[in-house]
């Protein structure tokens, strides 16, 4: 029989599959809660989980036992767990929950009506989704009005201690990392890694290309660093639009084929400002000062575990997880980029 809650013994649990296979950031954030799980779950092994695409950034974690694709069916390998922990809200990933039947779980699953449903202690974080218990609009003002990160509000509901998320690069990576910032900056001085775009589906995520000029000519201007131009293949013609227009020295790197080559990129750089998007958390996963900035979406949940700065907008409609905004001037056309400058600055 399935308890619908947190186990009572720690010691009891044997296994924990944890379940969150959603947008490859969402996925590298989410390892916050592996070394407060192995702490807490001293006798389990821990199991993940998740979309091909982002098993590459599981690789070499201690923390996880065995990596899982999903593929809407159960592994035939994966014995049922003692302890789901499921952060997906689609059923379907509710319905493999219920189809392995483990003695507790925490987040979404199938309730007797075959409807998806989550449990009490994680509704401080499902009660500001798309399944929220209190409808939509509530949820989307409870979003608005959230102060509490992600994290924090995860590892208070699991009872576990605060982590930062946990990306492991390999001793070959960190050798190939120290030699590509020997190869592209010659001569020392600090890199700062910037990363404005955002990906397809956020467009108010990214700041104009005009923004993002001016952004590398202002670091220019009050620093001697070098500036690194970020970003994946939906990047790739902004970027080197960016780095032909920017009258001092920037370099721009075709996009990485892997994640993990682009997180070794990402590793040479001594100080980040990116938008809300994979960079921000691969930054924060490496330990690296980030500056981030906030438009349609949320930066309360975002924590930086005292390395970096959440710079937002000053628009009233800030946070409103629009993908699109017919606003003439919108948040990321008008956000200061002088600000974004002199935070990051601070940290090299």
């Amino acid at each position: 029989m399935t308890n619908f809650d947190l186990p009572p013994d720690p010691y009891a649990v044997r296994s924990i599959l944890v379940v969150k296979v959603g947008a490859v950031g969402d996925v590298l954030r989410t390892t916050c809660i592996l070394p407060g799980l192995k702490s807490l779950y001293r006798n389990a092994q821990i199991y993940w989980l998740t979309h091909k695409d982002s098993i590459p950034l599981l690789i070499s974690n201690p923390y996880v036992s065995k990596i899982y694709e999903a593929d809407g069916s159960i592994p035939t390998s994966l014995i049922s767990p003692d302890y789901v922990i499921n952060l997906e809200d689609t059923k379907s990933t509710a319905h493999l929950v219920s189809k392995l039947a483990p003695r507790w779980v925490f987040g979404c699953y199938l309730d007797t009506s075959q409807s998806l449903n989550y449990t009490a202690s994680s509704s401080k974080w499902f009660d500001m989704s798309l399944v929220s218990k209190k409808g939509i609009d509530e949820a989307n003002l409870l979003k608005t009005h959230n102060t509490n990160t992600y994290p924090g509000i995860l590892t208070a509901a699991l009872n576990i201690s605060l982590s930062r998320p946990s990306l492991f690069l390999t001793g070959k990576e960190k050798v190939a990392s120290r030699k590509l910032k020997q190869t592209l900056f010659p001569e020392s001085r600090k890199i700062i890694g910037i990363n404005t775009g955002a990906g397809g589906r956020w467009r108010l995520k990214t700041l104009p290309v005009s923004s993002t000029v001016d952004l590398i000519e202002a670091i220019f201007s009050m620093s001697n660093s070098y500036v690194l131009i970020l970003g994946g293949p939906n990047e790739e013609d902004r970027n080197k639009q960016i780095e032909r227009q920017v009258s001092s020295k920037a370099v721009y790197i075709r996009p990485m084929p892997s994640i993990r080559n682009f997180a070794s990129l990402v590793n040479t750089c001594d100080a980040l400002v990116t938008s809300d998007s994979l960079c921000l958390h691969i930054g924060t996963s490496l330990s690296i000062p980030t500056v981030a900035f906030f438009g349609p979406t949320s930066s309360a949940e975002i924590e930086l575990y005292g390395l970096g700065k959440t710079i937002q907008t000053d628009l009233a409609c800030r946070c409103c997880y629009k993908t699109d905004c017919s606003i003439e001037a919108n948040c990321m056309e008008t956000f200061p980029v002088e600000e974004l400058a002199k935070a990051v600055i601070q940290y090299i």
